[in-house]
């Protein structure tokens, strides 16, 4: 059976593209193939860096689905005087207010990089690494040396982080404890995805938060929920779904491509699953009540 062709996403690209859009560009794999405009060169779907990108009339003019990156309200309105079918953007205010889709720097994109651990598995990692049954890390107060870190968010019962390493303790599904600025920077909410506290009262919130297991695990869902919203696999994926790719490719390709999205392999519908249980800190040799 011949090779099914992948549907092409053509670039048209000004100098210096933003560095967000080189990561989404790196994320449209599973979806078609990113080719440079070249004169003929036909393409399901266009994409254009920039409104000062040479040639981009060869997108606004090809009579498919077209994206169009803008930085500022002047891009705005050049998107709609071409007819861009959408914006896409990484300034948040100008996604609130258009409806652009708003795609995160590599660095807020932790969830791509970091598989959530959640609580009950935190304990048997816990237990196994002959660590305190009950371990909160205040990861904001310097105890914690920075290469400790990510093992520090993987394992704790409770955690008390604020700036920009909330993003990344979220992903990991540590349930957290956090200032108000910090939630507000991440569009976390108290008893939503975090606790919220003053500097006095974020280490007693958390030592309760790590006794309490049905709200860690109600906080790790929430939080990690939250952190994938900032995932370019799945801005990627928007993209995609708008520009029509996923229908311009062969009928198996959005199955293939969401296989990619949740990290199984494309060869196979039935994933190892010993193997993930074992990965999570419980091999599926033991005993039901043991795990």
């Amino acid at each position: 059976m011949p090779a099914s062709v992948r549907p092409i996403l053509g670039l048209v690209v000004a100098p210096e593209p933003p560095p967000a859009l080189i990561g989404l560009l790196v994320e449209m794999h599973p979806w078609c193939d990113v080719l440079a405009a070249e004169p003929g060169r036909a393409a399901a779907a266009w994409l254009a860096s920039s409104v000062r990108a040479p040639g981009i009339e060869v997108a606004a003019r090809s009579g498919v689905p077209w994206a169009l990156w803008v930085d500022d309200a002047d891009g705005l309105q050049r998107a709609q005087q071409l007819g861009a079918t959408l914006t896409v953007t990484s300034v948040a205010t100008i996604a609130q207010s258009s409806g652009a889709i708003l795609v995160p720097a590599e660095r807020d994109a932790a969830a791509d990089r970091i598989r959530a651990i959640p609580p009950f598995v935190r304990e048997r990692l816990r237990r196994r690494s002959l660590l305190p049954s009950h371990l909160v890390a205040d990861v904001g107060a310097g105890a914690v040396p920075a290469d400790l870190i990510p093992a520090a968010l993987a394992v704790c019962s409770a955690c008390v982080v604020t700036g920009g390493l909330l993003s990344e303790a979220l992903a990991w599904g540590a349930p957290t404890v956090t200032d108000a600025p910090s939630a507000a920077s991440v569009g976390a909410g108290h008893d939503r995805e975090v606790l919220v506290g003053a500097a006095a009262e974020r280490s007693g919130l958390a030592e309760a938060l790590g006794g309490d297991p049905v709200l860690a695990a109600r906080l790790s869902h929430a939080g990690r929920r939250l952190a994938e919203t900032k995932s370019l696999k799945r801005v990627a994926a928007q993209v995609a779904e708008r520009l029509d790719l996923v229908r311009a490719g062969d009928p198996g390709a959005r199955l293939e491509a969401t296989l990619r999205l949740l990290s199984l392999p494309a060869s196979s519908l039935q994933p190892d699953v010993g193997a993930l249980l074992a990965s999570m800190g419980t091999p599926a040799a033991l005993p039901e009540d043991r795990r």
